[in-house]
C-alpha cells in the first residue's frame, strides 16, 4: 500500500512540474492572439531599429503583429520550442536578432505581448539551428483529394494549382499538429499549422483551379501555433494578405471559352497477389510464413475535357494510361505431416 501512496505522490509531483514549465492555455485563450497588442519598449530602450525587408531567410516564418509595420520571424528550434527573431540595426550592424516574445496576462482581453532583446549581437540561423519534428500518421480522417505517402508526407493540390506538402507530428513531445513538410520532406523548423485552413485550400479533382493574384505571389495569410517565450501557446497569423475565397469560388464557376480543353488524371490502387512456397520443413498446420511482402500497384489516367459553349462536351475521354507494376506477397506454406502419437496402457502380470 506505501508502494502505491508514493508512486501516487510522484506522479502528482510530476504533472506539477510539467504544469509549471509548460503553462496549459485553452483554445478560448489563443484565438485571442489575433487581436492582441505589442509593448516594443524595451526594444526601444537598446537602440534597436526595426528594419524591413522584401524578403526573408527561407528558414523564417514572418508573423503578423498588431500595431507593427515589420513581421516577427520565427521557427522551430532545436529544443522543440519557437525560436524568435527581427530584423535591425544597433549601430552599424545590421541583421537578424534573438528576441523573447512574452505574454503578459494570458487571461486578458486583448492579450498583450512583450518583445525583449536576448543579444545586442545578430545571429545567422541555418540548417543546423531547425528543430526535428518526430512524424507520425495523421490523427485526423482527411479528405480522399488528400494523399498520405508510406512515409507519413500529407501532400494536396491547391486552389491556385500548386502541390502542397505537410507532416503530421510533435517538435516537443507535447504539442501535436500538422508542419509544413519543406525540401526534404521531414519538416524541421517549421511551424504548426492549423488543419482546418490548410484543408480549405484543397481543391478537388474534378474543380479547377484558379490563377493565384499577383498579391499572393511571396504568400498568403495563414494561421499558426506557437510556443512563447515564457511557454504559452498561441495562435498567430502569418504576414501575408488573406486568400479572398468568395473570389476563388466565382473563378471556378465561371463558364469555360469554347474549344478549350482541360486535362483530369485518376488514379486507382491494383491489390497485390499472394503466391505460396511449398516449405517441407513446416507442418501443413502452421501459419505461413511472409517471404516477401506484397506492394500494390497503381493506374493513373489521364482524361481529356473539351468545352462548346462554355460547357462540358460529352463525358471526359480517356487521353492516356499509366501503369506501376505491384509486387506479389510470397508466403512460405508448410507440407509436412505431423506424427500422429499412440498411447500404450501398461496391464498387470
Amino acid at each position: 500500500m506505501r508502494k502505491i501512496q508514493t508512486r501516487w505522490i510522484a506522479f502528482l509531483m510530476t504533472v506539477l512540474m510539467l504544469t509549471s514549465v509548460f503553462p496549459i492555455v485553452t483554445t478560448e485563450q489563443t484565438a485571442l492572439a489575433q487581436t492582441a497588442e505589442t509593448d516594443l519598449s524595451a526594444l526601444s530602450e537598446t537602440g534597436l531599429k526595426l528594419l524591413s525587408r522584401k524578403s526573408y531567410d527561407s528558414i523564417y516564418t514572418p508573423l503578423s503583429l498588431e500595431g507593427v509595420n515589420v513581421p516577427l520571424l520565427a521557427f522551430t528550434g532545436k529544443t522543440g520550442k519557437t525560436e524568435y527573431r527581427v530584423y535591425g540595426q544597433i549601430g552599424k550592424k545590421k541583421g537578424y536578432y534573438p528576441v523573447q516574445f512574452s505574454v503578459v496576462d494570458p487571461e486578458a482581453d486583448p492579450l498583450r505581448f512583450v518583445l525583449e532583446l536576448e543579444s545586442s549581437k545578430p545571429v545567422k540561423d541555418n540548417g543546423k539551428s531547425k528543430g526535428k519534428i518526430t512524424v507520425s500518421r495523421p490523427a485526423d480522417v482527411l479528405p480522399s483529394d488528400v494523399k498520405v505517402s508510406r512515409k507519413n508526407v500529407i501532400s494536396f493540390t491547391n486552389v491556385f494549382g500548386t502541390k502542397e506538402q505537410f507532416v503530421y507530428g510533435t517538435a516537443d513531445s507535447a504539442n501535436y499538429g500538422y508542419f509544413k513538410a519543406g525540401k526534404n520532406a521531414t519538416g524541421a523548423g517549421s511551424l504548426m499549422y492549423d488543419l482546418e485552413e490548410i484543408l480549405a485550400r484543397v481543391k478537388p479533382d474534378h474543380v479547377r483551379k484558379v490563377g493565384r493574384p499577383k498579391e499572393l505571389k511571396s504568400g498568403y495569410r495563414e494561421t499558426v501555433l506557437v510556443i512563447t517565450s515564457n511557454g504559452f501557446l498561441v495562435r498567430m497569423e502569418t504576414a501575408y494578405p488573406a486568400i479572398d475565397f468568395e473570389y476563388v469560388a466565382r473563378k471556378q464557376q465561371e463558364t469555360r471559352k469554347s474549344g478549350s480543353t482541360e486535362t483530369m488524371t485518376t488514379t486507382e490502387l491494383i491489390p497485390y497477389g499472394t503466391s505460396y512456397v511449398d516449405n517441407p520443413d513446416l507442418y501443413v498446420s502452421e501459419v505461413p510464413r511472409v517471404i516477401q511482402t506484397g506492394v500494390a500497384g497503381e493506374k493513373k489516367i489521364t482524361w481529356k475535357i473539351t468545352y462548346k459553349t462554355g460547357k462540358r462536351s460529352g463525358g471526359p475521354r480517356q487521353r492516356k494510361r499509366s501503369l506501376s507494376l505491384r509486387s506479389m506477397r510470397s508466403l512460405n506454406a508448410g507440407r509436412k505431416s505431423r506424427p500422429q502419437h499412440t498411447s500404450i496402457l501398461r496391464t498387470s502380470p
